[in-house]
């Protein structure tokens, strides 16, 4: 409803989709929304570790539908004990694709 309101209001012209706050099938669905009506999209996050941004990585680099990205939270935080077939060096950011899934094959 909101992203909604926002577009027929004329309020913005890039939304903001955090997986971890809508969740996969509401995100979908806003991003195809927006979209439809000529707006960009960004992917954001709230504060997830590697393993947590895993998916909106995966949707982000998968795609291409991404005018913006703001992944950063992982950069926040101390490095997770649990490995998750995701790296960074800085902001950049490499999945490994020989790990299935969202890279979840968790080692401790």
């Amino acid at each position: 409803d909101s992203a909604r309101r926002i577009v027929e209001s004329g309020a913005a012209d890039v939304f903001n989709i955090k997986l971890a706050k809508c969740g996969l099938v509401e995100s979908l669905r806003i991003a195809r929304y927006v979209q439809k009506a000529k707006k960009k999209i960004m992917i954001g996050c709230m504060m997830e570790s590697l393993l947590g941004l895993s998916a909106s990585l995966h949707w982000a680099m998968g795609t291409g539908q991404f005018s913006f990205a703001d992944l950063d939270s992982a950069l926040l935080l101390k490095p997770a004990p649990v490995k998750s077939g995701i790296t960074n060096s800085g902001p950049v950011y490499r999945l490994n694709v020989s790990v299935p899934g969202f890279g979840s094959m968790a080692k401790f």
